[in-house]
């Protein structure tokens, strides 16, 4: 908490093939978008995944989640992109 009093978790389930492509291109974003407002942390277990959002205040927490959604339907669709074998 500290810095970061305000929480947000996203959370999905897919086939386990499918979490660990998604979570693998969310990693790669989650290093670059930390910054002195917010932070995020990517989890899976199988094919669980979860997104745990972390910012100082409630308008970061607003445009971290906006962020983190818009990354998360992108990364559905590259995914569902790479399944079909295109």
């Amino acid at each position: 908490m500290g810095d970061f009093p305000h929480e947000l978790t996203i959370e999905a389930t897919y086939a386990p093939a499918t979490a660990r492509r998604i979570a693998t291109s969310l990693t790669v974003e989650a290093v670059d978008l930390d910054d002195d407002r917010s932070c995020t942390g990517i989890d899976r277990d199988g094919g669980d995944l979860s997104i745990e959002i972390s910012a100082r205040d409630l308008t970061s927490l607003r445009a971290a989640c906006a962020t983190w959604f818009g990354l998360l339907g992108t990364a559905e669709g590259a995914a569902a992109i790479a399944e079909r074998g295109c």
